[in-house]
């Protein structure tokens, strides 16, 4: 594989990359993004396990979304955790082939 003209000659530290993101290098957080400027739409799959989601703040998402959200998808083992999504056993039957059904709805095509 030939690397692009000027790929080996350059470096990236944290401030040149933390400056391209829009990072401040002092800033411990990212800036906040204002949900309601997104246009694509959005389509959401939780488990009610996943203790990475916090209810709150999912409904929050939910409602800051609503312009351009297609779909809000509870995956229906309330055991079905973070992990789940990627290791699950059930994983395709009970979220992607949901998911593959929705994607397909939004397809090249369509753009």
């Amino acid at each position: 594989m030939v690397p692009r003209k000027g790929y080996l000659g350059t470096s990236v530290d944290a401030k040149s990359l933390n400056s391209k993101c829009g990072f401040l290098p002092t800033q411990e957080k990212p800036p906040v993004y204002p949900l309601e400027n997104i246009r694509a739409p959005v389509a959401l799959f939780r488990g009610l396990a996943d203790i990475g989601t916090q209810p709150r703040d999912y409904e929050d998402l939910k409602q800051r979304l609503r312009h351009v959200l297609v779909a809000d998808y509870i995956v229906p083992d309330p055991k079905f955790t973070h992990l789940d999504f990627v290791f699950g056993f059930n994983a395709t039957d009970i979220l992607h082939v949901p998911m593959m059904s929705v994607l397909r709805n939004y397809t090249a095509s369509d753009a």
